[in-house]
Parts: C-alpha cells; structure tokens; sequence
C-alpha cells in the first residue's frame, strides 16, 4: 500500500490512511458498473455494501457513484484514501434530506 498526504493529513476523517491510485481496485459493483476502493477491509466492506444497495435499494449507474479520488474538496475527505461510496448522487445530491420514498 502507498500512502500519501493529502492537504496536510496522513489520515481521513474516518480514519484510514490516504492511499494512491494504485492502492485500489476495481470493484464491480454490477455489469458496466465498477468503483475504485482501499485493497483490504474497505474493499471487502464497501464493496458487499455497494452490491447490496444495488441489489435490494435501487440500482447503481457507473456515471452515478464513485470511491476513490486523487482530489476532494473537503479537507477530510474519506474519497482520497478509496474508503468512501458517492452513489446515486444525482437523486441523493450530498447533504439534502428525503431525497428517498418509502418504496
């Protein structure tokens, strides 16, 4: 694993360390559908979670998510070290509520 420091940390706000490109694999989350995560446990973890929402909650589109970044702009970022999901973002944009229906 090649860690890095991104604006100044070793470590994100989850607590995993900042990881390179090369750190991560590809998860197929779904057919066309794959993220970049954290080899290890966030692989294992994140990538059963991913399966799962596909799965039972709505599906994933590959333009629609992604793990890993090589830049954020929140300083803490999870997405730098591939330890963090962004799925659906365009009908559940980041921090606006009831973006879900009981269905």
């Amino acid at each position: 694993m090649a860690r890095r420091i991104f604006r100044g940390r070793q470590f994100s706000e989850n607590g995993w360390p900042y990881v390179d490109q090369g750190s991560c694999k590809w998860f197929q989350v779904a057919p066309g559908v794959s993220m970049q995560i954290q080899e290890g446990l966030p692989f294992a973890i994140l990538g059963a979670f991913a399966r799962d929402y596909h799965a039972y909650i709505e599906p994933i589109f590959d333009p629609d998510c992604a793990s890993w970044t090589p830049d954020n702009s929140v300083a803490t970022s999870n997405h730098p070290g591939g330890t963090a999901l962004d799925i659906r973002w365009n009908s559940h944009p980041f921090q606006k509520r009831g973006s879900f229906n009981a269905a």
